[in-house]
């Protein structure tokens, strides 16, 4: 019990400052960033209790760094953690921390992942090259990475992890859901209208998507979930020097797509080149983001690889996707 008083006196001597700044959009590399969790409520039951301080004290006796325990969002958990923690005592927590605790549950193990054969083991696979705030998109090949737990079925198993180019931990998750793209279409009542895909020989195979039929999911309790559309994506298979890879295109009609030279098949069926339309959401959760959690990149990952937009090459980006 010597540390609850040491604590106590820690807690009443430091000042509130300890806290992290609220963060902001467009933010640099290096800018303050907010803790995951409202409240100390490390095991999710709903309140602060002494038993997450001896989560946290545990946590912090490892001396590895784990961003779900951070409290002052330092980058360290030490004494400081310790303090505030304490200052939770009795407090409530809010939904999304409640939900952030489970998913630190099924997938905190993920944070200290550090090589691509480990990686490779959890059945995640190199799906892009690396991108500026996104690093490399790892992409579960299994569908079994997660473990089973008090969270909603269709987000039992991450998508995908957001890994550098180093590939020496993971700084991110993602999920992945389906859009229904909308073709233009002068026969149908809106100027809009879905086809089944694939379809082949079809006209629609040259038209820009326009929009999504389907909207996002709802995961978070949090009204910052950010879900953002990836549209006319197409993956083929490429090499740059350094063995086989994936890379991805964006914006690209069906046709376009296919008509992509690959060093491989990517595609199901008779086609080439997989062309894909969803919806994405990116948690960080290994690495605070001053962007937070939902952030759609992380000003740090990656920041000499080539930005996002240089996968769409020279082409025009319709109307529909400069939203995103």
């Amino acid at each position: 019990m010597k540390w609850y008083f040491s604590i106590l006196v820690f807690a009443l001597a430091m000042p509130v400052s300890a806290r992290a700044t609220e963060h902001h959009a467009g933010a640099q590399c290096g800018d303050p960033a907010r803790p995951l969790l409202s409240v100390a409520d490390f095991d999710g039951n709903g309140r602060v209790e002494y038993r997450d301080l001896w989560i946290l004290l545990a946590a912090k006796r490892t001396g590895t760094y784990y961003a779900f325990f951070d409290r002052n969002a330092d980058h360290v958990l030490d004494r400081g953690d310790m303090v505030l923690a304490f200052r939770d005592l009795g407090k409530a927590s809010t939904a999304f921390d409640r939900e952030l605790a489970q998913a630190f549950k099924d997938f905190g193990h993920f944070q200290h992942v550090d090589s691509p054969g480990e990686l490779a083991l959890l059945g995640f696979l190199p799906g892009t090259q690396s991108l500026r705030g996104h690093g490399v998109h790892w992409l579960n090949q299994s569908g079994a990475a997660a473990t089973q737990g008090a969270i909603p079925a269709d987000r039992r198993r991450a998508d995908g992890l957001n890994v550098p180019l180093r590939a020496d931990g993971v700084w991110g998750m993602f999920w992945g859901s389906r859009a229904q793209p909308l073709f233009a279409d002068p026969t149908a009542a809106s100027g809009l209208s879905t086809l089944d895909y694939p379809t082949p020989g079809g006209v629609w195979e040259t038209k820009r998507v326009q929009a999504f039929e389907t909207m996002p999911p709802r995961f978070f309790s949090s009204e910052h979930e950010n879900w953002h559309p990836h549209a006319g994506l197409c993956a083929v298979i490429e090499d740059h020097g350094a063995g086989l890879q994936y890379v991805v295109h964006q914006h690209l009609s069906f046709a376009e797509c296919q008509a992509l030279p690959s060093l491989g098949k990517t595609g199901i069926g008779s086609y080439n080149n997989a062309w894909s339309n969803f919806w994405m959401l990116h948690l960080w959760m290994f690495e605070l983001n001053p962007d937070g959690p939902f952030a759609g990149v992380h000003a740090c990952l990656d920041p000499d690889a080539p930005p996002e937009h240089m996968i769409n090459g020279d082409r025009e980006i319709p109307p529909f996707f400069q939203m995103h």
